[in-house]
């Protein structure tokens, strides 16, 4: 359910197994509606949706989609965030860093997120904001080849382009390797009026000789 400031409290199914459409739509209707039962009954009930790259070539087929929509109509429930950082299977086999995989050098992890956000414009509500959660570019230990332009291809698709085309990050400064999204609130101040991040802190790396932290832009 939405809370105020555009936060949601939601129900989120990757705690679940479910590498087809299928499986994921049988854990939605046994558990989701069960907990909807006990804890929002009068009002629409969030649902962050978990989709592997299978699911989410099973639920883009245009019936399965409608299906989907009436589902979430009929239940009172509605969709505003997709995770989207298990490309595969991740329960029940060992995973660890291959969870990484396929990582943003890869045209796959692009097509795979284009088309969760695909999916997520035709379920999202009127009036809500939405996002889709994905990985911070790759594993440490098999980073190679060019994140920097998948994760610009994504942005071209989205329509966020952080880095004009042609155009490369001013003297002086670092170029991204990777864009991390966060869930904001907006300043109740009159005069501020400011979108604030919602992150515990900025720090990505802080031990000896190698300091890594992020930078806030809008």
């Amino acid at each position: 359910m939405q809370l105020n400031h555009s936060i949601h409290l939601a129900y989120c199914t990757n705690i679940h197994r479910g590498e087809t459409w299928t499986e994921t739509f049988n854990s939605l209707q046994t558990y989701a509606l069960a907990v909807r039962e006990k804890v929002c009954q009068k009002k629409p009930f969030a649902i962050g949706l978990r989709l592997s790259e299978r699911a989410a070539v099973g639920l883009s087929e245009r019936d399965m989609l409608l299906e989907f929509r009436r589902w979430l109509g009929k239940n009172s429930c509605y969709v505003f965030t997709i995770n989207g950082f298990p490309y595969g299977q991740f329960h029940g086999t060992r995973v660890k860093e291959q969870v990484y995989r396929p990582d943003w050098t890869s045209p796959e992890r692009v097509a795979y997120t284009n088309l969760l956000f695909n999916l997520l414009a035709e379920l999202l509500p009127v009036g809500i904001e939405g996002s889709v959660s994905t990985l911070p570019g790759s594993f440490k230990e098999f980073i190679y080849g060019p994140v920097v332009g998948q994760a610009s291809s994504l942005s071209k698709s989205t329509g966020k382009m952080p880095v004009p085309p042609g155009q490369t990050a001013p003297p002086g400064y670092l170029t991204p390797v990777a864009y991390l999204w966060t869930r904001t609130v907006r300043c109740k101040n009159p005069s501020c009026g400011a979108t604030v991040p919602l992150v515990k802190q900025t720090w990505l790396c802080k031990k000896k000789g190698r300091y890594i932290a992020l930078k806030m832009i809008s």
